[in-house]
């Protein structure tokens, strides 16, 4: 499933997010996890992408295993913090191919609307163009039961 949104960034940079899910999606189910990569103010260079996730109240989140990808020749990355769910484990030895990895795991676990991460980006001097930041969403599992979560997940633009 892939969502697109166009937006205007300085540096006539023109971006689209999309978030790409990867996993066992069987038609229309009920959604009991939904996660977005959602850009507050898409017009500023630095671009800062939160990933949020919101779950029903009988779903805590346990862990989860994703990647983001972008095109380097239009978007440096300069950073990623940690969103409201914990603390993240990152991989970014990839980022000037376009690519880092991510996990996280809490075994309290959450539930509700919370973000996972916020990512920075900066817009390559000189670059025009569309560039697409996607998700990969690898692995989501509940916390205590460890049951996969992937089945009853979409990704909303």
């Amino acid at each position: 499933m892939s969502h697109r949104r166009h937006y205007r960034a300085g540096i006539a940079l023109s971006l689209c997010l999309a978030c790409l899910f990867l996993g066992p999606f069987s038609g229309l189910v009920r959604a009991d996890v939904v996660l977005t990569l959602d850009c507050p103010e898409p017009s500023q260079d630095p671009l800062q992408v939160v990933v949020r996730a919101a779950l029903s109240d009988d779903i805590s989140l346990g862990a989860i295993d994703a990647s983001v990808s972008w095109d380097p020749a239009l978007l440096d990355f300069t950073a990623i913090e940690n969103g409201a769910y914990g603390a993240l484990n990152v991989n970014t030895s990839a980022a000037s191919s376009g690519q880092l990895t991510f996990n996280t795991f809490n075994a309290a676990g959450q539930s509700g609307e919370f973000s996972l991460a916020l990512l920075t980006f900066q817009a390559v001097d000189g670059a025009t163009g569309e560039a697409a930041v996607e998700m990969s969403v690898v692995e989501l599992s509940a916390a205590q039961t460890f049951a996969d979560l992937l089945p009853q997940t979409t990704v909303a633009p």
